[in-house]
Protein backbone atom coordinates (compact mmCIF):
# COMPACT_ATOMS: atom_id res chain seq x y z
CA UNK A 1 0.00 0.00 0.00
CA UNK A 2 0.93 3.52 -0.67
CA UNK A 3 0.18 7.48 -0.45
CA UNK A 4 1.32 10.47 -2.09
CA UNK A 5 1.43 13.25 0.35
CA UNK A 6 2.66 16.34 1.74
CA UNK A 7 3.13 17.32 5.18
CA UNK A 8 1.79 14.86 7.78
CA UNK A 9 2.12 16.83 11.05
CA UNK A 10 0.18 18.70 13.80
CA UNK A 11 2.01 21.63 14.40
CA UNK A 12 3.92 22.16 18.00
CA UNK A 13 2.68 18.90 19.08
CA UNK A 14 4.24 16.85 16.59
CA UNK A 15 6.44 18.06 13.79
CA UNK A 16 5.55 14.55 11.73
CA UNK A 17 2.64 12.41 12.82
CA UNK A 18 4.92 9.88 15.07
CA UNK A 19 2.67 6.13 13.93
CA UNK A 20 3.04 7.30 10.40
CA UNK A 21 6.73 8.49 10.11
CA UNK A 22 7.61 4.75 11.89
CA UNK A 23 5.25 2.89 9.50
CA UNK A 24 7.43 4.75 6.54
CA UNK A 25 10.64 3.83 8.04
CA UNK A 26 9.64 0.43 8.27
CA UNK A 27 8.46 0.36 4.98
CA UNK A 28 4.75 -1.00 6.39
CA UNK A 29 3.77 1.53 3.72
CA UNK A 30 5.23 3.30 0.52
CA UNK A 31 5.76 6.94 0.63
CA UNK A 32 5.77 9.61 -2.05
CA UNK A 33 6.74 12.95 -0.82
CA UNK A 34 5.39 16.61 -2.27
CA UNK A 35 5.84 19.65 -0.74
CA UNK A 36 2.51 21.25 0.47
CA UNK A 37 2.65 23.88 -2.11
CA UNK A 38 3.01 21.34 -5.07
CA UNK A 39 0.06 19.19 -3.46
CA UNK A 40 -1.88 22.28 -3.52
CA UNK A 41 -1.27 22.71 -7.14
CA UNK A 42 -1.68 19.09 -8.01
CA UNK A 43 -5.31 20.26 -7.03
CA UNK A 44 -5.38 23.06 -8.51
CA UNK A 45 -4.62 21.23 -11.77
CA UNK A 46 -7.62 18.40 -11.26
CA UNK A 47 -9.48 21.06 -10.70
CA UNK A 48 -9.14 23.20 -13.55
CA UNK A 49 -8.92 20.45 -16.07
CA UNK A 50 -5.39 20.52 -17.09
CA UNK A 51 -2.43 18.10 -17.31
CA UNK A 52 0.00 19.81 -14.97
CA UNK A 53 1.07 22.91 -13.54
CA UNK A 54 4.57 24.37 -13.13
CA UNK A 55 6.40 25.30 -10.48
CA UNK A 56 9.72 26.61 -9.12
CA UNK A 57 9.22 24.62 -5.44
CA UNK A 58 11.21 21.86 -4.93
CA UNK A 59 13.96 22.39 -7.18
CA UNK A 60 17.36 21.25 -5.67
CA UNK A 61 15.83 19.51 -3.05
CA UNK A 62 15.23 15.51 -2.48
CA UNK A 63 11.66 16.41 -3.37
CA UNK A 64 12.48 16.07 -7.11
CA UNK A 65 15.22 13.18 -6.50
CA UNK A 66 13.28 10.84 -4.58
CA UNK A 67 10.47 8.91 -5.83
CA UNK A 68 8.21 6.51 -3.88
CA UNK A 69 7.24 4.47 -7.15
CA UNK A 70 9.74 3.60 -10.26
CA UNK A 71 8.00 3.09 -13.65
CA UNK A 72 7.29 -0.08 -13.70
CA UNK A 73 4.95 0.27 -10.74
CA UNK A 74 3.94 3.57 -11.88
CA UNK A 75 2.80 0.98 -15.47
CA UNK A 76 1.04 -1.22 -13.48
CA UNK A 77 -1.28 1.36 -11.62
CA UNK A 78 -3.66 3.46 -13.67
CA UNK A 79 -3.80 5.62 -10.84
CA UNK A 80 -0.52 6.79 -10.67
CA UNK A 81 0.63 9.39 -12.96
CA UNK A 82 3.43 7.92 -15.48
CA UNK A 83 6.02 10.30 -13.77
CA UNK A 84 6.43 11.72 -10.06
CA UNK A 85 7.01 15.47 -11.74
CA UNK A 86 9.37 16.66 -14.65
CA UNK A 87 12.16 19.00 -15.11
CA UNK A 88 11.70 21.59 -17.97
CA UNK A 89 13.45 23.98 -19.20
CA UNK A 90 11.71 27.12 -19.63
CA UNK A 91 10.23 27.51 -23.08
CA UNK A 92 9.39 31.05 -22.67
CA UNK A 93 12.97 31.89 -21.63
CA UNK A 94 14.30 35.00 -22.88
CA UNK A 95 17.07 35.86 -20.67
CA UNK A 96 19.80 33.44 -21.75
CA UNK A 97 20.45 31.95 -18.10
CA UNK A 98 19.37 28.44 -17.37
CA UNK A 99 15.68 28.82 -16.37
CA UNK A 100 14.20 24.84 -15.29
CA UNK A 101 10.40 24.54 -13.99
CA UNK A 102 9.10 21.27 -11.92
CA UNK A 103 5.96 20.05 -13.77
CA UNK A 104 3.62 18.37 -10.97
CA UNK A 105 0.89 16.21 -12.51
CA UNK A 106 -2.84 16.95 -11.85
CA UNK A 107 -4.76 14.88 -9.14
CA UNK A 108 -8.36 13.88 -9.21
CA UNK A 109 -9.34 12.20 -6.59
CA UNK A 110 -12.23 9.59 -6.60
CA UNK A 111 -13.37 10.50 -3.45
CA UNK A 112 -12.90 13.43 -1.34
CA UNK A 113 -13.87 14.20 2.56
CA UNK A 114 -13.79 17.77 4.14
CA UNK A 115 -14.83 19.37 7.23
CA UNK A 116 -16.48 22.85 7.34
CA UNK A 117 -18.31 24.66 9.39
CA UNK A 118 -21.21 25.06 7.77
CA UNK A 119 -23.78 24.10 4.68
CA UNK A 120 -27.15 23.88 3.97
CA UNK A 121 -29.40 20.69 2.51
CA UNK A 122 -28.51 21.22 -1.00
CA UNK A 123 -24.84 21.26 -0.30
CA UNK A 124 -23.58 24.91 -0.72
CA UNK A 125 -20.83 24.77 2.28
CA UNK A 126 -19.23 27.82 3.98
CA UNK A 127 -15.47 27.84 5.02
CA UNK A 128 -14.47 30.39 7.23
CA UNK A 129 -10.82 30.48 8.56
CA UNK A 130 -7.86 29.27 7.24
CA UNK A 131 -8.88 27.23 4.06
CA UNK A 132 -5.83 26.02 2.71
CA UNK A 133 -6.22 23.86 0.01
CA UNK A 134 -9.68 22.69 0.75
CA UNK A 135 -11.23 24.32 -2.17
CA UNK A 136 -8.88 23.24 -4.47
CA UNK A 137 -9.16 19.48 -3.26
CA UNK A 138 -13.14 19.90 -3.25
CA UNK A 139 -13.38 21.15 -6.70
CA UNK A 140 -10.73 18.13 -8.21
CA UNK A 141 -12.40 15.63 -6.70
CA UNK A 142 -14.62 13.20 -8.56
CA UNK A 143 -16.88 12.75 -5.77
CA UNK A 144 -17.31 14.93 -2.61
CA UNK A 145 -18.39 14.35 1.12
CA UNK A 146 -18.70 17.11 3.08
CA UNK A 147 -19.13 16.69 7.15
CA UNK A 148 -20.32 19.75 8.58
CA UNK A 149 -20.91 21.78 12.47
CA UNK A 150 -24.05 22.80 11.38
CA UNK A 151 -26.72 22.07 8.39
CA UNK A 152 -28.47 25.73 8.35
CA UNK A 153 -31.00 26.76 6.41
CA UNK A 154 -30.21 28.50 2.28
CA UNK A 155 -30.76 32.42 3.77
CA UNK A 156 -28.18 31.88 6.59
CA UNK A 157 -25.34 31.23 3.75
CA UNK A 158 -27.10 34.25 1.84
CA UNK A 159 -25.94 36.55 4.50
CA UNK A 160 -21.93 36.23 4.04
CA UNK A 161 -21.70 35.24 0.13
CA UNK A 162 -18.10 35.66 -0.06
CA UNK A 163 -17.75 32.66 2.55
CA UNK A 164 -19.49 30.08 0.37
CA UNK A 165 -16.85 28.70 -1.21
CA UNK A 166 -17.99 25.08 -1.97
CA UNK A 167 -21.71 24.94 -4.14
CA UNK A 168 -24.12 22.19 -4.55
CA UNK A 169 -23.25 20.87 -7.79
CA UNK A 170 -19.96 20.15 -6.41
CA UNK A 171 -21.24 18.17 -3.42
CA UNK A 172 -22.12 14.44 -3.48
CA UNK A 173 -23.38 14.10 0.43
CA UNK A 174 -23.54 16.72 3.82
CA UNK A 175 -23.13 14.81 6.97
CA UNK A 176 -23.89 17.12 10.40
CA UNK A 177 -21.05 16.05 12.69
CA UNK A 178 -20.89 18.37 15.51
CA UNK A 179 -17.18 18.91 16.91
CA UNK A 180 -16.25 16.68 13.91
CA UNK A 181 -13.08 18.26 13.78
CA UNK A 182 -12.15 17.03 17.38
CA UNK A 183 -9.59 17.05 18.47
CA UNK A 184 -8.69 19.96 16.11
CA UNK A 185 -10.29 23.30 15.86
CA UNK A 186 -13.32 25.04 13.43
CA UNK A 187 -12.49 28.46 13.36
CA UNK A 188 -15.58 30.23 14.85
CA UNK A 189 -16.58 26.54 17.16
CA UNK A 190 -13.82 25.42 18.96
CA UNK A 191 -10.22 25.32 19.44
CA UNK A 192 -7.82 22.42 19.49
CA UNK A 193 -7.80 20.46 22.54
CA UNK A 194 -4.14 20.95 23.88
CA UNK A 195 -4.24 18.24 26.66
CA UNK A 196 -5.78 15.42 24.40
CA UNK A 197 -2.81 16.03 21.30
CA UNK A 198 -0.36 16.32 24.10
CA UNK A 199 -0.80 13.13 25.30
CA UNK A 200 -1.59 11.39 22.00
CA UNK A 201 1.95 12.74 20.31
CA UNK A 202 4.02 13.01 23.33
CA UNK A 203 3.24 9.99 25.47
CA UNK A 204 0.89 7.22 23.52
CA UNK A 205 2.14 7.50 19.77
CA UNK A 206 5.68 6.84 20.47
CA UNK A 207 4.58 3.91 22.93
CA UNK A 208 3.20 0.42 21.23
CA UNK A 209 1.35 -0.70 24.16
CA UNK A 210 0.23 2.81 24.93
CA UNK A 211 -1.09 3.21 21.41
CA UNK A 212 -2.80 -0.34 21.23
CA UNK A 213 -4.59 0.75 24.34
CA UNK A 214 -5.58 4.01 22.87
CA UNK A 215 -7.06 1.68 19.69
CA UNK A 216 -9.04 -0.21 21.65
CA UNK A 217 -10.51 2.22 23.41
CA UNK A 218 -11.19 5.27 20.95
CA UNK A 219 -11.35 3.90 18.20
CA UNK A 220 -12.61 -0.30 18.03
CA UNK A 221 -14.02 -0.06 21.21
CA UNK A 222 -16.80 3.14 20.51
CA UNK A 223 -19.44 2.57 17.88
CA UNK A 224 -19.76 5.90 16.17
CA UNK A 225 -18.85 9.78 16.64
CA UNK A 226 -21.26 10.36 19.43
CA UNK A 227 -19.65 7.57 21.49
CA UNK A 228 -15.87 8.90 21.07
CA UNK A 229 -17.46 12.01 22.50
CA UNK A 230 -18.99 11.05 25.47
CA UNK A 231 -15.62 9.47 26.28
CA UNK A 232 -14.10 12.77 26.23
CA UNK A 233 -17.11 13.98 28.33
CA UNK A 234 -19.21 17.48 27.49
CA UNK A 235 -17.66 19.55 30.52
CA UNK A 236 -14.24 19.03 28.68
CA UNK A 237 -15.40 20.15 25.36
CA UNK A 238 -16.93 23.20 26.62
CA UNK A 239 -13.95 24.87 27.42
CA UNK A 240 -12.46 24.51 23.96
CA UNK A 241 -15.35 26.75 22.67
CA UNK A 242 -14.51 29.97 20.51
CA UNK A 243 -14.73 33.11 21.01
CA UNK A 244 -17.30 34.37 18.41
CA UNK A 245 -15.14 37.29 17.44
CA UNK A 246 -11.80 36.14 17.57
CA UNK A 247 -13.00 32.35 15.94
CA UNK A 248 -10.79 31.10 18.65
CA UNK A 249 -10.10 30.44 22.30
CA UNK A 250 -8.09 33.19 23.80
CA UNK A 251 -7.97 32.13 26.91
CA UNK A 252 -6.75 28.20 26.36
CA UNK A 253 -3.96 27.19 28.32
CA UNK A 254 -1.90 25.44 25.46
CA UNK A 255 1.12 24.29 27.84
Amino acid sequence: EGIEIAYGGNGRFASTCIRFRRAAERGEIKVEDYSNYQMTLRFMAGAMGVPFLPTYSSLGTDIVKKWGYNEEERRQNPRLAPKKLLILDNPFNVTGRVDQLVLVPALRPDITIIHAPRADIWGNVQLMGLQFADTEQAKASKNLIVTCEEIVETEELRKDPYRNQILNFQVSAVVEIPWGAYPCAVYGYYDYDPWFLRDLYQKVAKNESEWRNYLDKYVYGTKDRQEFLDLIGMDRLKTLLADKEAGYNPGLNRR
